[in-house]
């Protein structure tokens, strides 16, 4: 039997008795929005044209986050299963 429990918008799944432990944990895309928008010092309210898409990098799942600070844009890559940041660049 395999249980799935969902917290917040992250998907958690935890395997059964008879298996190994296991919890996998995976970012969801509004989550990792919001990693960016924080790391980057602003809110949700002052980012425009927030733009989030799902890529792989060096075999790696991660989302891609673009978004607008006035003039200056902003481009994350965050690793789906860790929420880490992987990139981050600044165009001003």
């Amino acid at each position: 039997m395999l249980l799935s429990i969902y917290v917040g918008n992250a998907a958690i799944v935890q395997a059964s008795e008879l298996d190994d432990a296991a919890i996998v944990t995976e970012l969801s895309a509004d989550d990792a929005a919001n990693i960016a928008i924080s790391d980057a010092g602003f809110t949700e309210k002052a980012a425009k044209y927030t733009n989030v898409w799902e890529d792989t990098v060096d075999g790696t799942a991660v989302y891609k986050v673009m978004f607008y600070v006035g003039p200056v844009e902003f481009i994350y890559q965050i690793d789906k299963g860790s929420s880490d940041i992987i990139s981050k660049i600044v165009n001003d």
